[in-house]
């Protein structure tokens, strides 16, 4: 289980690293597959030893699909403890096939913790215009005109799965939503052009959740006044 403090220093160490190798001008560092490193080095130095972290290891349901990142009591047992999907919010986010993507991530987790009792957390990162404006606040163009909108509070698609304050939880349907922007991206997962199929003996149904819940841990201060050049959050999924 992942605590408050854990949540923010392992939230910080991704956001810190791409700082610094933004600075120094590794940009080829920049991207979605390598945060899972300086997220795995911080938590070895909180409570899990080297051995007891690993990386893509193969999902145990869906075939040929894998976890970015697992932590395990026993290295010789193998008895997973905590799941974690990363995710970088890009000026990408606001497309549907990127929304389908966070959303794969999320069923992957949910359903490890559902069938599993694996903690499931999810974290997405990304520079803070691209988190703020295509994850956290995304506009309508008629929306963007008005200006009574308060500037600070979060809008837009990924609202409905996340809350983005600390301890603020979201519940949303899947099985039965009918707003056609959700439930396109919700059958896509057994249904899409690379649909999810289930490994044989695996504990679940092809049939997609009624509810999947999420429930924010921790993530960094969003004023557009002071603000790291890098921001994440972190939460638990369920």
């Amino acid at each position: 289980m992942i605590d408050y403090e854990a949540a923010k220093a392992l939230v910080n160490s991704i956001c810190y690293w791409l700082s610094h190798n933004e600075a120094i001008g590794r940009n080829g560092m920049l991207h979605e597959a390598s945060i899972r490193y300086p997220f795995a080095d911080a938590l070895t130095s909180l409570t899990y030893k080297a051995e007891q972290v690993l990386l893509e290891e193969t999902h145990p349901f869906y075939i040929q699909r894998s976890i970015d990142l697992i932590t395990v009591d026993n290295p010789k047992s193998r008895n997973l403890s905590n799941a974690f999907e990363f995710k970088l919010a890009t000026h990408l986010s606001k497309d549907k096939s990127e929304k389908i993507r966070f959303f794969n991530d999320l069923m992957r987790l949910h359903a490890m913790s559902k069938h599993n009792n694996v903690n499931g957390y999810f974290i997405v990162v990304g520079k803070y215009n691209f988190f703020n404006s295509n994850f956290r606040r995304i506009l309508t163009p008629q929306e963007a005109l008005n200006t009574r909108l308060k500037k600070s509070l979060p809008r837009g698609f990924y609202t409905n799965w996340f809350g983005f304050a600390k301890d603020k939880g979201k519940r949303f349907k899947v099985l039965n939503e009918t707003n056609l922007t959700y439930s396109e991206v919700y059958n896509d997962f057994y249904n899409g052009q690379t649909p999810y199929r289930i490994q044989n003996g695996a504990p679940i149904n092809p049939t997609l959740p009624t509810t999947i819940s999420t429930k924010c841990m921790y993530i960094t201060p969003m004023s557009p006044e002071f603000h790291t050049p890098w921001v994440g959050g972190i939460w638990k999924v369920t």
